[in-house]
């Protein structure tokens, strides 16, 4: 069984052409799949294994090298599954498909964050986001690929998903929730360009309240947007000024009556 531990640069530049390949696990004449994205390793106390999550659709992965991962290690990941091999015979047993193939490397990860920094000005070594695009909600974490005004090799940064208050905004006919994503430098980098940051954002208290909101509104999907600095005015060095904000509107989150 191969594994390779690929570099960060060679991963996250990967991560950018998979974000759009769909998981074709189920219904595909052939017996090999190739999957790829982001995910987050969590313990399964039913197989008792530490285990790659990846979406909210398809059975979660297993290889040896996620054993020594801690929990909530969030990875972008590559992988090749063989459904006719025979570790994957008994996955309605085991509950977990074991890849053939399995490329990864780890990437950062926070937790979402109830301060607010001011909206209308712009923090010490502040970023734009030139670009955002979502992996989605999955396992309590939400995945987003990041694309930087500037980020330079071994260029370090500080990332923070923030919000206000757990209440919906009533924006054309729906029920949005707003949180507001912050890039600082913290270290700089080295000559060159990098490529986009995969990053994740432990969600749960924030989308389990949201949920018991909707909920008894009688909904049963959860909103939200993602707000964004894309550009800012530095041409004054003494009065640096935020100049535009965008967003990204999610795809809806699902959740069950039973929950």
């Amino acid at each position: 069984m191969k594994m390779k531990k690929l570099s960060i640069c060679v991963m996250v530049a990967f991560a950018t052409c998979v974000m759009m390949l769909t998981s074709c696990l189920d219904g595909n004449n052939s017996s090999f799949a190739q999957i790829g994205g982001a995910g987050v390793v969590k313990f399964s106390s039913s197989s008792m294994r530490s285990l790659l999550y990846f979406n909210n659709r398809d059975l979660p992965l297993y290889h040896s090298s996620l054993n020594s991962m801690t929990e909530n290690t969030c990875v972008v990941f590559y992988a090749t599954i063989d459904s006719d091999n025979e570790a994957n015979e008994n996955i309605a047993t085991t509950g977990y498909y074991v890849p053939s193939s399995f490329d990864y490397v780890e990437i950062g990860s926070s937790s979402l964050s109830s301060y607010m920094t001011d909206t209308t000005k712009v923090t010490e070594n502040e970023l734009a986001v030139k670009d955002l695009a979502e992996y989605g909600f999955i396992q309590d974490y939400l995945f987003f690929l990041i694309n930087l005004s500037e980020n330079k090799p071994e260029q370090k940064n500080y990332y923070s998903l923030e919000y206000d208050k757990i209440e919906p905004e009533e924006i054309n006919g729906k029920r949005i929730y707003n949180l507001y994503l912050r890039v600082r430098k913290t270290e700089d980098g080295v000559n060159g360009t990098e490529s986009n940051v995969t990053y994740g954002f432990n969600s749960s208290y924030f989308i389990n309240s949201a949920h018991q909101q909707e909920k008894l509104a009688g909904e049963n999907t959860i909103n939200l947007r993602i707000n964004y600095i894309s550009e800012i005015d530095d041409t004054d060095e003494d009065d640096i000024q935020i100049k535009k904000w965008s967003y990204l509107d999610m795809g809806s989150i699902y959740f069950s009556d039973e929950n």
